[in-house]
Order: structure tokens, then C-alpha cells, then sequence
């Protein structure tokens, strides 16, 4: 059997259409748009680093310490997930966060990164 399907402005005209083809189609309609948000398909990442302690939140550093970024499933100060287990170096402290500079390939970067997510390098 043969499909024609029209499509103008209103929406879908639908003639001489197969069963087959008719239930393809209607998977496609009803198909829901994918989030394209800042932790769309990262959250598998921050599986079971939930927990965090009330001396992990007002940890300081101090200027020029080396430090690794740790990402907790926390959102406040949350730097993107690519630059998890990254290596660098504290440049300042801005409020409750620190400006961390690291190094990415050649090129020097500076992530305000929250006192949560991030450790002593050892």
C-alpha cells in the first residue's frame, strides 16, 4: 500500500495510509523533545556523591594551593562536569567560591568553582 502524507501549516493530512506506516508515524508525533540543559545525560556521573558534610561546605583554601576538582550532586557552584578530577591551582577567592586555574591542553582556563566541589591535591 502506498502513503501519502501532507503537511501544511494546521498540522498533518493524512492519506491512503498503511497500519505499518500509521503507528511509525504516530511514534514520531508523539515523541517529546530531549532537554539540552547543563547536566542533560551527566547526572549518571554524579551517582552516589550526594552526601556532603557540614565541614566540606565551609572548607577554605588558601591562595595558590593545589587542589582537584570533585563534583558533588549539589547545583551551588557546580563547575561542568568536563572538568571533573582536574587538577589546578586556587588564583582567588570570590564570595563562597574560588577561581580555579587550570590547565587544558595548552590553554589556561579559570573556573569559579564552589568550596563543595573541590579537594587538597595529595
Amino acid at each position: 500500500m502506498t502513503t501519502l502524507i501532507k503537511i501544511y501549516k494546521g498540522g498533518i493530512s493524512l492519506k491512503r495510509l498503511s497500519l505499518n506506516n500509521f503507528s511509525r508515524l504516530m511514534l514520531v508525533i508523539e515523541m517529546v523533545k530531549r532537554s539540552k540543559g547543563k547536566l542533560s545525560g551527566q547526572t549518571r556521573k554524579l551517582r552516589g556523591k550526594s552526601k556532603v558534610s557540614i565541614a566540606n561546605t565551609v572548607r577554605s583554601f588558601k591562595i595558590g594551593e593545589k587542589i582537584r576538582i570533585c563534583p558533588k550532586a549539589k547545583r551551588e557552584g557546580l563547575p561542568h562536569l568536563r572538568y571533573r578530577n582536574r587538577y589546578g591551582v586556587v588564583v582567588e577567592k570570590r564570595g563562597k567560591s574560588y577561581v580555579v586555574e587550570i590547565q587544558d591542553y595548552k590553554k589556561k582556563k579559570q573556573l569559579i568553582v564552589g568550596s563543595i566541589h573541590l579537594k587538597l591535591a595529595s
